[in-house]
């Protein structure tokens, strides 16, 4: 059990606290982040971005940051920092987020949202030609140059969440 915001020892408990416990099937964390410190994990379906299907995955596996990180060869901060969403999900390393997957033993494309396999699974291109789009209309259309909708495609860079969501606005009008 968490200790309530207003005891005497909650900045230190909170500070020190990174225990695991498992009560009635549902994992308890006690975070260092205050706000976070008794965040309960009940169902995948319940996590909202990546870093916390992450940490579900990852605690469910039966693995600590130190273990996981370690076998991603990756610093167990930079893992932390994905955990607690302390990076842009805007530039999500997507052949990390296929390790960890494969680390874990969870299906392909779990932990992607539908921005990330959007772009994983490269369907910007198709679209495009089912709908009989050029590279230099759908550019024209979003205000970025068609060597940007070329990158896209070529998956060596992401558009930001924003433009993805004007382009796949634009592909469901065309289907109306």
């Amino acid at each position: 059990m968490a200790l309530p915001k207003h005891h005497p020892y909650y900045n230190e408990y909170a500070e020190k606290a990174a225990v695991l416990q498992t009560e009635a099937g549902s994992i308890h964390i006690m975070s260092c982040k205050r706000d976070e410190y008794n965040v309960r994990y009940r169902d995948f379906e319940e996590q909202k971005n990546t870093g916390d299907k992450i940490r579900f995955v990852r605690l469910h596996s039966g693995l600590t940051i130190d273990r996981l990180a370690d076998k991603l060869g990756i610093d167990r901060t930079t893992l932390m920092r994905y955990e607690h969403n302390e990076i842009s999900e805007d530039f999500i390393n997507t052949s990390l987020l296929l390790e960890i997957e494969n680390i874990c033993g969870v299906p392909r494309y779990t932990l992607f949202d539908d921005y990330l396999l959007f772009f994983e699974t490269c369907k910007l291109k198709g679209l495009r030609r089912q709908h009989n789009i050029t590279q230099k209309q759908l550019a024209a259309h979003l205000g970025v140059d068609r060597n940007t909708i070329s990158r896209w495609e070529q998956k060596k860079c992401r558009p930001s969440r924003e433009m993805w969501r004007s382009a796949v606005e634009y592909f469901w009008s065309l289907s109306e």
